[in-house]
């Protein structure tokens, strides 16, 4: 008897630790972003794929969000960084550097 208490809550433990892997700031990303311009729209899927829509223009991309680290992947060469800062669930600060190696930040809210 005692054999199976421990089978069941080692069961239980694994069970709650795969459901919280899917837990956390990643999932919170998931959803569709609108720049503090409006002018640039970012929906994002579970499956790290993702569309940027700038200025009526929409580009199907790649993403990848590790330890705050947004990068999205628009080419082989073109990717674009920079560490994510959540305010809630429904709103965040990407900081990047320019061409200059000069910080800078853009604000996203959730519309969908």
């Amino acid at each position: 008897m005692r054999k199976i208490k421990k089978i069941a809550a080692l069961l239980l433990v694994l069970l709650l630790t795969a459901l919280c892997a899917g837990c956390g700031a990643g999932s919170l990303l998931v959803g569709t972003w609108t720049d503090s311009s409006q002018a640039m729209t970012m929906a994002f899927a579970k499956d790290g794929s993702a569309v940027v829509t700038a200025y009526g223009i929409p580009l199907e991309v790649t993403y990848t969000y590790e330890n705050d680290a947004l990068t999205i992947i628009y080419s082989e060469n073109i990717t674009d960084t920079g560490t994510v800062t959540f305010f809630g669930d429904d709103e965040f600060c990407w900081e990047k550097l320019d061409e200059n190696g000069d910080l800078y930040q853009e604000t996203y809210t959730r519309t969908a």
